[in-house]
């Protein structure tokens, strides 16, 4: 580079583009918080719908036991059927929240890599020596 060339950004504009940064930094946490608290909230009804569904099973089981009736077989059945679906349930949820967790992680990653790719020193904290 020849003498006399300034590769600096304009006054301000190096202060526009990191309080950018820092706010999508703020915001991915954000995010992430965000998710992790779905994720534990979700764990916390699974755990207390598995509690229920164990009482409701001990229970049809106490009954089927004392009467012989087959109805509290069905009832087994149908128990099952929702632990599953709760199951399925919490693992759409953490499915969703980690995929959207990846994909703001890559569209982080991509935003750094164009930076970098534009040559523009003042981005990629590359020094330009007269």
């Amino acid at each position: 580079m020849g003498a006399g060339q300034d590769h600096s950004p304009e006054p301000g504009q190096g202060d526009i583009k990191k309080d950018r940064e820092q706010t999508a930094n703020i915001a991915d946490k954000s995010l992430a918080q965000s998710g992790a608290l779905a994720v534990q909230d979700a764990a916390n009804s699974y755990r207390d719908m598995n509690t229920l569904l164990t009482t409701a099973s001990g229970v049809a089981l106490a009954n089927f036991i004392e009467t012989g009736d087959a109805q509290y077989l069905k009832a087994l059945d149908t128990i099952n059927h929702q632990a599953q679906a709760s199951k399925n349930n919490f693992i759409d949820l953490y499915m969703q929240v980690n995929q959207a967790r990846q994909g703001n992680q890559k569209n982080s990653d991509l935003d750094k890599a164009a930076k970098k790719e534009d040559g523009n020193p003042a981005e990629t904290g590359t020094v330009v020596k007269d």
